[in-house]
C-alpha cells in the first residue's frame, strides 16, 4: 500500500498559499490592455518573492485562463511607405 503513496519530491515548491494566486488572477484580469510575460513575472516576483523564468509564466497562465500578449502584424498593405519603413514589419 505505500507504494501508491508520493513521495517527496525535489525543484522549487509551488506558490505558498492559494490566496497569493487569487490575488495575482484578480490585478490580472483587473487590466484592461493586457499583460506580457515580463509583466506577470515581476508581479508574481513582488507579489509571492518567487522568480520564474518567463517559459514558466507562460505555462502558468494557460491554466488560470489567460493569454500573453502577442504582436500581431496588422494593417500592413495599408500602410503607407513612410509607416513601412519606420515599423520593425518592414
Amino acid at each position: 500500500m505505500n507504494g501508491l503513496f508520493d513521495k517527496p519530491r525535489s525543484g522549487r515548491p509551488s506558490f505558498r498559499a492559494e490566496e497569493e494566486i487569487v490575488k495575482i488572477k484578480q490585478e490580472l484580469s483587473a487590466s484592461n490592455t493586457g499583460w506580457d510575460t515580463k509583466e506577470v513575472m515581476d508581479l508574481i516576483e513582488r507579489k509571492t518573492g518567487i522568480k520564474y523564468h518567463e517559459d514558466h509564466i507562460r505555462r502558468l497562465l494557460h491554466p488560470w485562463g489567460f493569454l500573453s500578449k502577442v504582436p500581431q502584424k496588422r494593417f500592413a498593405r495599408t500602410a503607407t511607405k513612410e509607416e513601412k519603413k519606420d515599423s520593425k514589419w518592414h
